[in-house]
């Protein structure tokens, strides 16, 4: 029963947000509306310049914000230096849940890790999955399907609300961050965003340069589900395992 009342908290949390930026804009008038959409492309692209660049200069802060969100969202959330303490994380991970297949993405945070070091010694299998065609899609699909751990980077992070963005490009494969048990997720200096409203932002400069992703999943904790007699559970349809690690 704990587990639904949160979740009422949490839904009238929100729902309390909406009506509070929908009473902000009838106090505006249609003054707001009309600005949204007249905003021009160099303002946009302006604003996007002073959001990564906040991300990039004041990544420690950005860290420090998401860290605490991130954890009572339900992430494991640890600091590491770089690949040899991230394979230093993941080895103990594999260990103790048994793991035999991971498959990664090929983004420049993954790419950089040497996972020789974990072939050498564990029965382990690693495969790289990404959208160039090099893997057959039916392949792909069950290949990440039949893994125990998915490693991926990120688009972006939000530290208003612990969450990992991820989509879709060339070096990502889908089901990677989805369909494994155990998700972890590689953060970069100058990936955190403060808000949800910056990444919106950045989504509407994609969208007037035609450069908007075909899809975006923006992850917040482990897979939850209540739809069997309201009882929260995880793991159900997606990762019930996630780790963030913070490179920096």
């Amino acid at each position: 029963m704990g587990g639904v009342m949160g979740i009422v908290r949490n839904s009238n949390k929100f729902i309390e947000r909406v009506r509070s930026a929908v009473a902000e804009g009838k106090a505006g008038g249609d003054s707001i509306t009309e600005s949204s959409f007249s905003e021009s492309n160099d303002s946009v692209r302006k604003r996007v310049s002073s959001i990564l660049a906040d991300a990039e200069l004041a990544w420690e802060t950005m860290f420090e914000n998401l860290y605490p969100v991130a954890e009572t969202a339900g992430w494991h959330v640890s600091r590491v230096s770089g690949p040899e303490d991230i394979l230093a994380y993941i080895e103990p991970l594999v260990v103790k849940a048994g793991a035999k297949k991971i498959v990664t993405t090929t983004q420049k945070a993954v790419s950089e890790i040497n996972f020789s070091h974990l072939l050498g010694h564990l029965e382990l299998s690693i495969t790289e999955i990404n959208n160039t065609g090099n893997i057959a899609p039916s392949d792909l699909r069950s290949r990440a399907i039949d893994a125990d751990i998915g490693i991926t980077g990120v688009e972006y992070a939000i530290a208003e609300t612990g969450t990992c963005v991820l989509s879709a490009d060339d070096e990502t494969g889908r089901l990677v961050g989805l369909a494994p048990p155990i998700h972890i997720a590689l953060v970069k200096r100058g990936q955190v965003l403060s808000t949800l409203d910056d990444l919106f932002v950045i989504r509407k400069l994609q969208f007037l340069d035609e450069n908007f992703p075909a899809y975006t999943n923006l992850i917040s904790g482990p897979s939850r589900s209540a739809d069997i007699e309201y009882t929260l559970v995880t793991g159900v349809h997606g990762p019930g395992d996630v780790h963030m690690l913070l490179i920096g």
